[in-house]
């Protein structure tokens, strides 16, 4: 086996934001390492064949595979990546992210010191509005695409999810509990795909690394590991916003419970339906509109997602309350 397997997963990608990505994968510093770089094409149209920056890439980056998932959404396309990757190590790229050059060399040094930790995630993370983005929204999306600067490593291991564990951006995993993952993805245990459509859950991210946790691994973040994510003006918007905060809250708790099923015990938020508490909404939906703050907006949207998020964990019908007010501001799918 070689040492890392970068995969990288598109779907119609913005030009600017891939080459962006195969730049920083082509400057990477592979000093020692063994590496290969897997370019999943998920039935973009046209295919990512086409792409001049994809045919100098296969001329310049060694050992760069290209294949098409044509089975729509992100969890297809990186279970595809993952079943032909021959590393130890996958390391998920999307094609808005720009890994610094040392990115490589600072996970080598990671796994060699941290053997029993299964996942690494960057702890320096820089959100580059590319186009821009409105100052008002500026520190919600900051918030919203994980703009983050530990000061320094921490892992652990517990049976929850927990502050210091990767999202999936930059995220490293052993090649084992990828492959546990998919095995139980692919035998519908797993029901969450990730971004497809106009989805924008990230289920199949959180469930990786839990898939470390409950193999009796660590997961963690290193401030040695810097990435910038870079944001285009078509998701530095409200709209988008609205909709990537519902993604991210509706499927929380359902993503923890199917990997750590005691974990419906820890949910922990009172889901009485209260007359009282439909009035609080509705007071804190009025104040949004009236005056006209994005950030109470994305707010009310987090405080109704979560909890319709832990009904639906629960397997219990979500209130009208939270499913009207979800769809009045334009947040649910």
């Amino acid at each position: 086996m070689i040492d890392f397997s970068i995969l990288i997963c598109v779907y119609n990608p913005d030009i600017r934001l891939l080459s962006k990505c195969i730049d920083a994968v082509k400057a990477l510093d592979t000093t020692n390492i063994s590496f290969e770089v897997i370019l999943v094409d998920n039935n973009s149209n046209p295919g990512l064949e086409t792409y001049p920056i994809v045919q100098d890439a296969r001329k310049t980056i060694p050992n760069l595979v290209t294949l098409i998932e044509p089975k729509q959404g992100i969890s297809h396309a990186r279970v595809a990546g993952i079943k032909a990757a021959k590393g130890k190590y996958i390391i998920i790229f999307d094609g808005d992210n720009d890994p610094h050059a040392d990115y490589l060399q600072v996970l080598s040094k990671l796994t060699k010191q941290h053997s029993s930790v299964g996942a690494w995630g960057p702890g320096n993370v820089w959100v580059d509005f590319i186009d821009g983005v409105e100052d008002m929204l500026r520190p919600k999306a900051m918030e919203l695409f994980q703009e983050r600067h530990d000061n320094f490593t921490i892992f652990a291991c517990l049976r929850s999810w927990e502050d210091c564990y990767p999202f999936g951006t930059g995220l490293c995993i052993k090649i084992e509990h990828a492959l546990s993952y998919i095995n139980l993805f692919e035998r519908g245990h797993f029901t969450l795909k990730g971004r497809e459509g106009n989805r924008l859950s990230s289920g199949e991210d959180t469930q990786m690394v839990l898939s470390c946790i409950v193999n009796g691994e660590a997961a963690g973040r290193s401030p040695d590991l810097k990435i910038n994510h870079v944001i285009p003006a078509n998701r530095a918007n409200l709209n988008y916003m609205k909709r990537l905060r519902y993604g991210l809250n509706i499927d929380y708790d359902l993503t923890i419970k199917q990997v750590i099923p005691e974990y419906k015990v820890n949910f922990g938020r009172p889901l009485k339906k209260s007359l009282w508490h439909s009035i609080k909404i509705y007071r804190k939906l009025i104040k949004a509109v009236i005056t006209n703050n994005s950030e109470k907006v994305i707010d009310l949207i987090s405080h109704c997602s979560i909890r319709a998020g832990a009904y639906q964990a629960m397997e219990r019908p979500i209130p009208t309350t939270l499913k009207r007010v979800l769809k009045m501001v334009k947040a649910s799918y």
